[in-house]
């Protein structure tokens, strides 16, 4: 991928929402800005690179950023000049996907990536529903990316490297395309490309939005180095911590109570459980019955494999919520349980994508573990 120039873009002007919605050339020009306000947003938020090579404005009262026309940062001045690149695609609709990927300068490994889709219409759908809807998205896909923000994991802009790469619709695009400011992908980033090839099955589409004319899919999958501490309940006294932890009832392997963990009440004998041991997460005041309490379910009826199973599958929610809420995989609990289900557990979240093996130790996907949380809010299950 080669790099030249150094150019800009300015932030959404109100004008532009309203063109945008009357014709196919105000929206490609909308496109373009949504796109670059976009990437210049996800640096901001989830780097810190020099935040004069930023601009801000906003939309609809929702702050967001864009690229500043005069910046000296090669890797801004990189991807503003892929940006052009794509545009070229963008307005032949040969463009439909495009991809930017934050890669450890040191080992190579893609920290985060970030992809968005374009889709082309002939017709202006926008007339056939509320043309308020198009504002309201735009401003939730920039609240969206400015949630991307952790305040103890901002990645170092000087130990990373930034790629773009662009997909196309092959029905429409000649063979020989290749947009200016771009090349064929080298060997060196052969994990990218197999990236984009065999997406995990967790991505997830965060937001949408549609002009009319353009459709555009926002989707990432947020890789977090993993911090390989557990932090025990904190603000409560030895008497109430020993209480607490005396009630507890749960059926995984871990019998601690963690910070950021949420436990539920059995209803009828006061004892307590890791909420996400049982998949109850967003939920937590829902009334909740342990195992031993109900006769249809007693845990002591059950066969040694079936409580094998129950303890693997209990462990493995309580390792992955913690994984979600805290950004810690909690090491030393797992070498406090059986070498047998650490392993199990392990290869499970590898295999939902939830973490991968790098030549630094593991990596989390944010997006994955998201995603998979949800489920459990949207299941009834216990």
């Amino acid at each position: 991928m080669s790099v030249t120039g150094q150019v800009g873009c300015a932030a959404i002007p109100k004008p532009s929402v309203h063109t945008a919605v009357l014709n196919p050339q105000g929206s490609a020009a909308l496109l373009r800005k949504v796109l670059s306000c976009s990437l210049a947003s996800i640096l901001y938020t989830r780097t810190n690179i020099n935040r004069g090579d930023f601009i801000h404005s906003s939309v609809n009262g929702q702050p967001l950023q864009g690229f500043n026309r005069k910046t000296e940062t090669p890797a801004i001045t990189q991807i503003v000049t892929w940006l052009k690149g794509s545009y070229d695609a963008l307005d032949k609709h040969y463009l439909r996907e495009m991809y930017l990927f934050l890669n450890n300068k040191q080992t190579g490994d893609i920290m985060e990536n970030y992809k968005f889709v374009i889709h082309y219409f002939d017709s202006n759908e926008l007339h056939h529903r509320n043309k308020s809807d198009f504002g309201q998205s735009l401003t939730e896909l920039f609240k969206t990316i400015q949630n991307l923000f952790i305040e103890d994991n901002i990645l170092e802009g000087n130990d990373l490297n930034f790629y773009m790469c662009v997909s196309y619709y092959d029905n429409v695009t000649p063979s020989n395309y290749c947009p200016v400011n771009f090349i064929e992908p080298e060997e060196d980033v052969n994990h990218i490309i197999e990236s984009i090839r065999f997406p995990s099955p967790y991505e997830t589409v965060i937001r949408t939005v549609s002009t009319g004319f353009h459709r555009v899919e926002f989707a990432t999958n947020q890789y977090t180095a993993i911090n390989e501490s557990a932090t025990m309940l904190q603000g409560l006294d030895v008497e109430t911590e020993q209480a607490l932890l005396e009630k507890l009832n749960c059926t995984c392997c871990i019998p601690k109570l963690l910070s950021s963990i949420p436990f539920l009440t059995c209803s009828k004998c006061q004892s307590i459980a890791h909420a996400p041991c049982i998949g109850r997460v967003y939920h937590v005041e829902n009334s909740y019955t342990c195992a031993s309490c109900k006769e249809q379910n007693d845990i002591s009826r059950s066969t040694p494999g079936d409580l094998w199973r129950i303890q693997n599958l209990c462990t493995y929610r309580l390792i992955l919520f913690y994984a979600y809420s805290k950004n810690k995989f909690p090491n030393d609990l797992l070498n406090e349980i059986d070498p047998n289900i650490k392993d199990y557990i392990v290869k499970k979240l590898i295999a939902v994508a939830a973490i991968r093996e790098t030549t630094k130790g593991y990596l989390i996907n944010q997006a994955c573990l998201e995603q998979i949380i949800r489920r459990w809010a949207n299941s009834d299950e216990e």
